[in-house]
């Protein structure tokens, strides 16, 4: 795989709303893993204040919250404030440049974008736009090239809509499907 300094991260967001700027982000995950694929590591884990969100005019979506309601996952309102939690965030990330990887970019970096625009004294978001990349791109390229199958890795488990458990598992997927085993 290409890879900026050998270095990727995945990212993964859980909101209560599908659109950036208009609504509250729950929490952040990120695991950094290796473009050799050998491991991954420094897992970020995050949950975020509601009531903080709602300080910059974040709101919640009521179809949303229904979803919430029906899923195996479960969240919380409490947490860390927004602002806090993006400058832990910044300073996690790597120094260098590194792909930042979800899926797909135009959700979990949109969000995470407009979350950094909004909160006074945070700075910008800590990428650069064409170093995003999207996992259910190369996730497509491997089902079209196995038959239809997709990249599952092996012994993981957890629950989705975790985010750390979701940016594992794509992490790996991403991984698997570049390998093309």
């Amino acid at each position: 795989m290409s890879d900026v300094n050998g270095t990727h991260v995945m990212v993964d967001i859980e909101t209560l709303g599908q659109r950036p700027g208009n609504h509250v982000i729950l929490s952040i995950a990120a695991v950094k893993f290796d473009s050799d694929g050998v491991h991954m590591q420094d897992l970020f884990d995050e949950e975020i204040s509601k009531e903080s969100c709602e300080k910059y005019g974040m709101e919640s979506d009521g179809d949303t919250v229904e979803w919430w309601d029906k899923q195996d996952a479960t969240y919380t309102e409490q947490g860390r404030p927004l602002g806090d939690v993006l400058r832990d965030f910044a300073n996690w990330l790597p120094n260098r440049k590194f792909y930042i990887w979800s899926k797909g970019p135009s959700f979990d970096c949109a969000f995470l974008k407009e979350a950094y625009m909004q909160c006074d004294g945070v700075g910008e978001e800590p990428w650069k736009f064409w170093l995003e990349r999207d996992v259910r791109t190369v996730e497509h390229v491997f089902e079209e090239e196995h038959g239809g199958s997709s990249p599952e890795p092996d012994d993981l488990d957890g629950t989705d809509h975790d985010p750390a458990y979701d940016v594992k598992k794509q992490a790996l997927s991403v991984l698997i499907s570049l390998r093309g085993t």
